[in-house]
């Protein structure tokens, strides 16, 4: 199958390559066009570098998850070629789960785009999901522990101690891994 969509600069040329070369061509084919059938993600598709169009066929081609989270907020394409940075989370920016939870999306889109274009190791890998796990920890506990988070609609004041075992706490996760 191909991308249905045309464009005059050789994206679509380059889609079908790369669609060809996919683990599954049929899957990724189709996972591409419904993502360009969204207006803002057909434009940034259609201006990405070579590069971070192939990592893009990549992510969509082998994770379903991802491409999910591409439908959803395809503004996030424009991620793909930056590396993930555990030192640039701005927290004042977190400020609700859903927050959270779209910080989370974004810095996972930006690992999977390092472990499958190899511009590192798998250690530093294990290392980022380790490091994005661990700042997703923190900022849940520290929304848990604010005024902002409640239960049985009362106010989650209690004192919180968190710490890692397994994996984590040996900076260890992969992909699947649970966190203890």
């Amino acid at each position: 199958q191909n991308p249905a969509h045309t464009d005059g600069n050789g994206v679509t040329d380059r889609l079908e390559k790369l669609v060809a070369q996919s683990p599954v061509p049929e899957v990724t084919a189709h996972r591409l066009d419904r993502l360009r059938e969204d207006p803002v993600a057909r434009d940034i598709i259609d201006r990405l570098s070579p590069d971070a169009l192939t990592g893009l066929v990549r992510i969509i081609g082998t994770s379903r998850f991802l491409y999910h989270a591409l439908c959803r907020h395809p503004d996030s394409i424009t991620l793909i070629g930056q590396p993930f940075d555990p030192e640039a989370p701005n927290h004042d920016e977190i400020n609700n789960i859903a927050d959270l939870r779209r910080y989370k999306y974004r810095e996972l889109l930006k690992i999977t785009w390092m472990d499958l274009a190899n511009v590192c190791g798998y250690e530093r890998i294990l290392s980022a999901l380790s490091h994005l796990a661990d700042i997703v920890i923190r900022n849940a506990g520290r929304l848990a522990g604010s005024s902002k988070v409640s239960v049985a609609n009362r106010p989650l004041n209690e004192q919180l101690v968190l710490f890692a075992l397994g994996k984590l706490g040996a900076y260890e996760l992969n992909y699947s891994s649970d966190v203890d």
